[in-house]
């Protein structure tokens, strides 16, 4: 057998070999990715009085669910939030800050028993804070919200936070964001009107665009790299409120309803 001929062999069977090893790999293991569980929706409506109520600092109380599919095919995350916020209306400005804390379940749908760390549920709650300031343009019925300063601080933990912890440091196929601290910041913009008959009633859209700070990786004990479009943060809602109760439908890379209560009547 001459040279040619050897390394026509040797190729052929180094091919075999690495479809072989291919196909072992993706029958023992699926490849997946495990982000924080409130990345890109850790931004929720802030209710506040307008400019022309009477009264011009309020307390509220909202409950929040979040649900969407996750990172992985098939995998779903949801949490419920609670939050208490406390908000004023100055001439021509709103401030609002609370906190909030929040419980819920990432659910595996793409690995089988026979995968490594393979689990049904994982468990993820948790406890944040945020803070508004907006100028505002009022003629009365109406007040238009711009521009608005927004932060969020969103600290995770749970088992689902451990699970992350652990692929960065023994997983192989895995890939995971270990980080569970999330601080966003950004501006947002809002149209918030009264029925002029009854002021009671009223609607609000908001539209708020920020960015996570840090960059957010995916790794494992192999290797890393980065995901820009996972820092961008995106969140638009609609609000619709009858004297103190309210009804909140928001969209991020979550999908949100809520109900949110004033203490104090106007």
């Amino acid at each position: 057998m001459n040279t040619k001929q050897q390394l026509i062999l040797f190729r052929k069977k180094f091919l075999i070999a690495i479809a072989n090893l291919s196909m072992l790999q993706l029958a023992s293991c699926s490849l997946a990715f495990y982000s924080p569980a409130r990345l890109g929706s850790d931004m929720t409506y802030q209710p506040k009085p307008m400019i022309s109520d009477s009264l011009k600092v309020n307390t509220y109380l909202s409950a929040v669910y979040h649900a969407r599919g996750a990172d992985n095919v098939d995998d779903q995350k949801f949490y419920a939030e609670l939050n208490v916020n406390r908000a004023h209306a100055f001439n021509n400005w709103n401030l609002s800050y609370g906190a909030n804390s929040y419980v819920g379940n990432y659910t595996n749908g793409l690995l089988t028993p026979n995968d490594t760390y393979y689990f049904e549920q994982k468990s993820l709650w948790g406890y944040g804070f945020r803070s508004a300031l907006n100028y505002v343009m009022s003629t009365g019925r109406t007040d238009f919200r711009f521009p608005g300063f927004e932060f969020s601080y969103s600290k995770e933990l749970g088992a689902y936070a451990d699970f992350r912890q652990v692929l960065t440091q023994q997983s192989e196929f895995f890939y995971a964001e270990p980080k569970s601290d999330l601080c966003t910041l950004g501006g947002s913009v809002e149209l918030i009107w009264h029925q002029k008959k009854y002021t009671y009633n009223r609607f609000s859209f908001r539209l708020f665009l920020g960015r996570t700070l840090g960059k957010i990786t995916y790794r494992n004990q192999f290797e890393y790299y980065a995901d820009n479009n996972q820092e961008n943060v995106y969140n638009w809602s609609f609000m619709f409120q009858h004297k103190q109760l309210s009804f909140l439908f928001e969209s991020s890379r979550m999908l949100k309803i809520g109900l949110i209560y004033g203490i104090n009547k106007y």
